[in-house]
């Protein structure tokens, strides 16, 4: 996200560091309901009066439905105060969180204090890689324990590689109702994933995404010789996430995005942490029969406006026709992005960034069926093979005879077991390449 993109926050073009705070929630109420040949559509709202305090005991006559700018009839409205809910706590691990961890580690166990006690919760880390530090559970002083005593900081910042992790392990929850809860310093550094495949897999897995960017003063070299206004002088950190991109997070789910200085991190994170909370327990699932034909793999918008001109309404403007299944699932796609799909089938793929380069594409679609041809059939093009390693893994090798890898350079990668996003090893890549 580096440089690409300048930040939509009213305090200008800040010269900082940020640390964001990103939830997401999975309208998770079945897709596949039919009534007459029509899937049924669910769309999570919340509405806040002129103060921008939540507005309880609505019913479906005070909801104004659209689709395509075609009028739609509301089938049911139902509050989601007694809903259970999965949530997953994603909380960033890299070198850059130093300074706030600690603070971000407070704030988030206040949260959990403030939800149901029926909710289950998972927690996870990350910086170049995942890892669960605490599976689902109910019980508040396993994850206040984890929370504390697991988090270790170390380099690099795979969020949207961890996202996509995160994603995979909520969606077995127990509950419909399933929340990501992402803290991060918003700075990707080191995934194979891309922005753009990151909001498209917020667009089309339903969720609603509350950012806040914490920012903070820019870090100086002490040591150096520079006098006080020497031109020279620069700060280390002249970062800030894009409040862009975090807009673009809430505008395509229904979500929204704050920002608050470093300088009152603590209570500023209270706040809004209290405002999602409540949130989660005061929105309303609408649910609707759309009139367009069903499986027509289109993207329809969906607009929700209140009778009451002193309520606002926040919800997701659009949604993929899930129930249609299009004819290529591989070819024209990032490869990285297909070994990653083969990863949550179960096949346990090992690869390297520096062996699947981001722009290597699936160039045909293949004909076979199952994960382990699949494997070898989006490879071979690329020069590329897959070769057996430890814990039942098959690891991404160059085809060939043995050479050098950039220099004889080692690259490690790590190896993600399905059932437990804990690394479970590291592979040297250099070595394997035969």
């Amino acid at each position: 996200m580096r440089g690409h993109l300048r930040s939509l926050s009213s305090g200008g073009q800040a010269v900082c560091r940020t640390v964001v705070l990103l939830v997401f929630l999975l309208v998770a109420v079945p897709g596949a309901q039919f009534k007459g040949g029509v899937v049924l559509i669910n769309v999570v709202a919340t509405v806040v009066d002129s103060k921008g305090r939540t507005v309880p005991n609505l019913t479906i006559d005070d909801f104004i439905l659209e689709e395509d700018a075609q009028p739609q009839t509301i089938a049911h409205l139902l509050p989601t105060a007694d809903l259970p809910v999965s949530i997953g706590v994603i909380l960033d691990a890299s070198k850059s969180m130093e300074s706030k961890i600690r603070t971000a580690q407070r704030a988030v166990d206040r949260f959990l204090s403030m939800i149901h006690h029926d909710d289950e919760i998972f927690l996870m880390t990350f910086a170049a890689r995942a890892s669960l530090i605490a599976d689902f559970t109910s019980d508040r002083n396993t994850l206040t324990t984890a929370l504390m005593t697991g988090v270790n900081l170390s380099g690099g910042t795979s969020l949207y590689d961890s996202l996509y992790q995160a994603l995979q392990k909520v969606k077995q929850g127990r509950n419909q109702k399933k929340v990501i809860l992402l803290v991060t310093d918003g700075e990707d550094t080191t995934s194979l994933t891309r922005f753009d495949k990151a909001l498209q897999n917020i667009r089309e897995a339903d969720m609603l995404v509350y950012s806040v960017g914490i920012k903070g003063a820019p870090r100086f070299d002490m040591g150096s010789d520079s006098l006080p206004g020497d031109s020279r002088s620069s700060p280390l950190t002249n970062t800030t996430v894009d409040m862009k991109v975090l807009n673009r997070f809430g505008e395509a789910s229904g979500g929204r995005a704050w920002e608050i200085s470093e300088a009152a991190f603590g209570k500023n994170m209270d706040a809004v942490l209290d405002t999602i909370a409540a949130e989660l327990r005061s929105q309303y699932s609408i649910g609707y029969y759309p009139t367009h034909p069903v499986k027509d793999g289109k993207w329809h918008s969906v607009r929700i406006r209140m009778k009451n001109p002193e309520y606002a309404v926040r919800g997701r403007k659009e949604y993929l026709d899930k129930a249609a299944t299009p004819v290529a699932r591989y070819a024209g796609r990032s490869l990285a992005d297909v070994l990653r799909g083969l990863q949550s089938l179960g096949l346990q793929v090992v690869f390297s960034s520096e062996l699947v380069r981001p722009e290597m594409r699936v160039q045909s679609e293949p004909a076979s069926t199952t994960p382990r041809k699949i494997l070898d059939e989006v490879l071979e093009p690329h020069g590329l093979r897959a070769t057996a390693g430890p814990k039942d893994t098959w690891l991404v090798v160059r085809k060939g005879p043995r050479e050098s890898f950039r220099g004889e350079r080692e690259t490690q990668v790590s190896l993600l077991d399905r059932n437990d996003p804990e690394v479970v090893t590291r592979v040297t890549v250099s070595n394997l390449v035969t």
